[in-house]
């Protein structure tokens, strides 16, 4: 991987220590970050990550706070958050697609604040999540077939979650009309909440 801030040279990989699967399906994660440029990783690399994601059961989907205050919270951030984004893209917001939705809960709180267009929440699973059961939801493999475009496609702290980010990316932008706008958002490896907590930050 060339460095974004030596582009001629190879990223220089330092460990910032091993963190923990609660998956228990990978092993010891230990996470690198580039001297220079500030680009984080985790190794080992995973060649297809769709195993992590079956039956919505990892911490990404938070399965046990569909309820409340942590949901509570989190409804509250995120209607906040989808505030600052759509004032982020600006001008014509149109139909969004929320590309890698998880939970579902951020395209909820999106669909709750935004009245000028139809907000989608599209994932790996067949079903859509409880957060949009009562939603526009499409699934990955119905999305190809479907060759559907959108105005604007959201990515959020979706980058992450495969090694082969070329490929990832030209599918987020595939869904993209001639014109629109893709919006992507990546975890910053040096956050507040990593500092405080470490490798509890989650």
């Amino acid at each position: 991987m060339n460095c974004v801030n030596a582009p001629d040279l190879e990223c220089d990989f330092r460990s910032l220590g091993q963190f923990l699967d609660r998956s228990g399906k990978v092993g010891v994660i230990e996470v690198v970050q580039c001297r220079r440029c500030g680009h984080g990783k985790t190794m080992p690399p995973l060649p297809d990550v769709g195993f992590l994601y079956e039956g919505r059961e990892s911490q990404d989907f938070q399965p046990d706070a569909r309820r409340g205050f942590s949901h509570l919270v989190k409804d509250v951030a995120f209607k906040r958050d989808a505030k600052r984004l759509l004032a982020q893209i600006g001008g014509n917001v149109g139909s969004i697609l929320d590309f890698g939705c998880g939970s579902g809960q951020f395209t909820r709180a999106l669909g709750d604040v935004y009245r000028k267009g139809t907000v989608t929440g599209a994932d790996m699973h067949e079903v859509p999540p409880l957060e949009l059961a009562d939603k526009a939801y499409i699934n990955s493999r119905d999305l190809i077939a479907r060759d559907q475009k959108f105005d604007t496609v959201i990515a959020m702290q979706v980058l992450e979650h495969d090694d082969d980010t070329a490929a990832l990316l030209a599918r987020i932008v595939r869904n993209v009309r001639d014109g629109g706008k893709v919006v992507i958002e990546v975890p910053n490896i040096s956050c507040p909440w990593n500092r405080i907590f470490g490798k509890y930050w989650d």
